[in-house]
Parts: C-alpha cells; structure tokens; sequence
C-alpha cells in the first residue's frame, strides 16, 4: 500500500504543478510585435471622410484615395500642398497615402505638421496614426510615448484603443 500512496501523491503534485503552469500561461500577456498591433488597428477604410467640393485638383486627389490608387492620390496631394501647406486635411490624407505606399517616414512628417499645428479638426486622428507609424517603424519607446498621451486624454476619440495598444505591448 506504500508505494500506491506515494503514487497519489506524485500524481496530485504534477495536476497542482499542471494547473497552476496553465493558469500562468492564461494569464501572461500575450507577446505582440509591432508590426503585429500595426496590423491589427490600421484601417485605410476609417479615415474622415472628407466632401469632394473644392478645385479640381482636390476631388481628382481624393476620387484616386477613394479608388485605393495612393501613389497617384499622393502626388495630387503633394501638387496641391506645394500651392498651399495649410490644407490640414490634405496632410492628412496624403499621411494616409504615405502609409498605404510604404512612405512612413513621410507619413510621420505629415502627421506631426496636424499635431504641431494643434488647432484643426484632425489632430486627434493624426496623433492615433503618428502612433501607429512609429509602431510600423519599430520605434516602440515613440510608439508608447505617443499612445500614452493618447491615453492620458479621457476625451480622445482613440483613448480606449491607445490603452489597448499599451497593454499588449506590455507598458500600460
């Protein structure tokens, strides 16, 4: 009978050892790259939508955008910011251009114009984006730098995703 009950014994420690790993492993957060989270919350289709009146250069500009041709939609945006640097939304959207044509760097410098120029209409979506920019960079200390302001503002349309982003990465 001695050695059964040494055998329980070994069997109910290795359940409790079994259990106890599992429950670890539930509750550890799960690793995300960055180019992971930029993926799961980068979406071209939730941009502003913005109205196609203005000069013929800024419809035929968003028309390219909205047809998903954002090398030509880029270019339009660029002709038309070297008349006037001030349209905010034509930064915005060239930013988004930026991105869908692999022009991070370019997309940061777009987004950080909307969020130094602080009083517009976009500032809000610029930082979100400028966020996630530094996430497809592999900037990761940028990247949680910029969602935590995000984070910071109870107000901020993005505030809830940009806690999310923080505890995947693990810097909430």
């Amino acid at each position: 009978m001695q050695p059964r009950r040494w055998q329980l014994v070994a069997a109910a420690a290795i359940a409790v050892l079994m259990i106890a790993g599992g429950a670890i492993l539930l509750t550890q957060q799960r690793s995300y790259t960055a180019e992971k989270l930029f993926s799961m919350y980068y979406d071209t289709d939730r941009t502003i939508e913005l109205t196609r009146s203005g000069n013929a250069n800024i419809v035929e500009a968003i028309l390219k955008f909205q047809q998903k041709d954002f090398q030509g939609a880029s270019l339009l945006f660029a002709e038309i910011l070297d008349r006037d640097s001030s349209n905010i939304a034509v930064w915005f959207y060239n930013g988004i251009s930026y991105i869908e044509t692999n022009r991070i760097d370019d997309a940061v410098k777009a987004f950080r114009y909307i969020v130094d120029d602080k009083n517009n209409l976009y500032v809000e979506h610029a930082e979100w984006y400028l966020g996630l920019c530094y996430l497809k960079n592999e900037q990761i200390d940028f990247a949680v730098e910029q969602f935590r302001k995000i984070a910071a503002d109870q107000k901020n349309y993005h505030n809830k995703e940009a806690n999310k982003v923080l505890e995947k990465l693990g810097r909430k």
